[in-house]
């Protein structure tokens, strides 16, 4: 009767050591990619989103309610003081909230759209100042309390890359952003839009 110790050692024998050498090489280098790749959760849900009908019956598997569009510490600090700022130019600009990238920014060439899309197109921006024509004049994003957390900063370069791209005008709000200085920003890069007729970069 061979013992297990045995046959681990005839097996060894019998492989060429090169072939070995290969096979732990390959589980160490798929171990080290499974380190390297993002977590998926281990909750996943029963229903397929690709599939219309599973959409329906995920949609009437839960009771749904409605939550504020943005926080409070974003809307008393920033919306409410530029929507307010905004009523002194009549009726020349709209402000928006939380509108998807997606909605306002594209290629200059259609079929390019399908190759940087998915960089963008599902991010979101806290405000969006609109003209009278319905085109974007200025992004207001606002890096409240919490805003910091996980890959924030990386979102967030890929948002200004693509507005810079773009040429549409970014103003970052702070906490310690008092109204004046935000109601210069804005009055600003409104100045700009309406000299030059372009969404230059705001400094």
């Amino acid at each position: 009767m061979f013992e297990p110790a045995e046959i681990l050692t005839a097996i060894w024998d019998a492989v060429p050591s090169e072939l070995i050498y290969l096979l732990i090489a390959i589980f160490a280098g798929l171990a080290f990619l499974k380190l390297l790749l993002p977590r998926r959760s281990a909750v996943r849900s029963k229903f397929d989103f690709r599939n219309v009908q599973d959409q329906h019956k995920a949609i009437e598997s839960h009771p749904l309610t409605v939550k504020p569009l943005i926080n409070k510490e974003c809307f008393d600090h920033v919306f409410a003081h530029v929507e307010n700022k905004l009523q002194a130019y009549g009726a020349r600009y709209r402000l928006f909230a939380e509108v998807s990238v997606g909605a306002f920014l594209t290629t200059k060439n259609p079929k390019h759209l399908k190759d940087v899309y998915g960089a963008y197109g599902s991010k979101r921006v806290d405000m969006l100042i609109v003209d009278s024509h319905q085109m974007p004049v200025v992004v207001i994003e606002y890096h409240g309390t919490g805003h910091f957390q996980g890959n924030s900063r990386e979102r967030d370069a890929v948002k200004r890359a693509a507005f810079a791209n773009a040429g549409l005008p970014l103003l970052e709000v702070f906490p310690n952003t008092g109204y004046q200085e935000l109601s210069n920003m804005i009055d600003q890069v409104l100045r700009d839009h309406e000299d030059h007729g372009t969404t230059a970069i705001a400094s």
